[in-house]
């Protein structure tokens, strides 16, 4: 595409200052259009040369080769049209093009019925304690972090942007800044209140701010949080589909299914949408329906 690079980081410096959108959702917003790219170039006969050229037939075909060849997920078909309006507005506004394509696309993807994963409590200390049989080394850092996910709700990119500063440990809460740089607070029970200052007793000295530190005394990424779930589920022999999301959701479930109202749980997930929260209230019904289903007295 012409001048592709040029405009793609002037979207992202839009997406970052106007929008404020998280750096997360940049990379995600980014990615979806260079897999535009790529459909255009390598999956396309005669393909655009230029962003005004990309008619609404164009994205209909690139949309349903997400789902059908790439077998991307609803939710996931969904964000690449939030990405596609995104970016044409952008560039239309601009005046980069003088047609949007996206004023044609009708596309309501169908709403995924697939629930999410989530833990039962035992098989979140199966994994707190399996921490110091996996790891050797940073074994109070790993449990922290883990603790934070799985009984306090946060996100991969939550634990890794937390800094000293955010810590409340007299009020035994943490100031967290979430998707669209939104600010909430998350809450320690005992347990990760407990985990989280075993670790910073143990914390390497450094001048950095970051509350979670790599060997090298670097902010943690991402990608280390990832890695460490997946080597503790191996070790673990647990569903090879468990991740780091997981924890969120276990906490999300668990809670809720103990009780917590809906809305309380929208905050401290820190949803901006209350349907995004209400997947959680079809997990727990799921789980009564199988009850149900399995200790019906009247069945015999």
């Amino acid at each position: 595409m012409k001048n592709e690079k040029e405009i793609l980081n002037s979207w992202r410096n839009h997406l970052r200052i106007e929008k404020n959108k998280s750096l997360t959702t940049i990379e995600e917003y980014l990615r979806d259009i260079e897999v535009l790219l790529f459909f255009f170039e390598l999956k396309l006969d005669s393909g655009p040369k230029t962003f005004d050229e990309i008619t609404p037939e164009h994205v209909r075909s690139f949309l349903h080769y997400c789902s059908d060849d790439r077998e991307n997920a609803a939710t996931t078909v969904s964000r690449k049209v939030s990405s596609l309006n995104s970016f044409f507005n952008f560039v239309a506004n601009k005046g980069m093009i003088n047609f949007n394509p996206m004023e044609k696309i009708d596309y309501d993807a169908p709403r995924s019925k697939k629930l999410p994963l989530y833990l039962g409590s035992d098989q979140v200390k199966l994994i707190l304690d399996g921490v110091d049989n996996t790891f050797t080394e940073f074994y109070a850092r790993n449990k922290a972090m883990l603790a934070l996910m799985a009984m306090a709700g946060l996100r991969v990119s939550e634990v890794t942007g937390i800094d000293i500063q955010d810590l409340n440990l007299k009020e035994k809460r943490i100031k967290l800044l979430g998707k669209g740089n939104k600010e909430r607070y998350a809450y320690l029970n005992s347990v990760s209140y407990s985990l989280l200052t075993d670790y910073l007793d143990k914390r390497p000295r450094t001048k950095l701010d970051a509350l979670f530190v790599s060997k090298k005394k670097n902010r943690i990424s991402r990608h280390t949080i990832h890695w460490i779930v997946k080597k503790l589920v191996k070790n673990l022999d647990l569903n090879k589909k468990v991740s780091s999301h997981t924890l969120r959701h276990t906490f999300a479930t668990l809670y809720h299914s103990a009780g917590m109202d809906i809305r309380h749980l929208q905050q401290l997930l820190g949803h901006s949408n209350l349907g995004t929260t209400e997947i959680y209230t079809h997990v727990v019904d799921s789980v009564l329906e199988k009850e149900v289903n399995e200790k019906d007295p009247f069945n015999s």
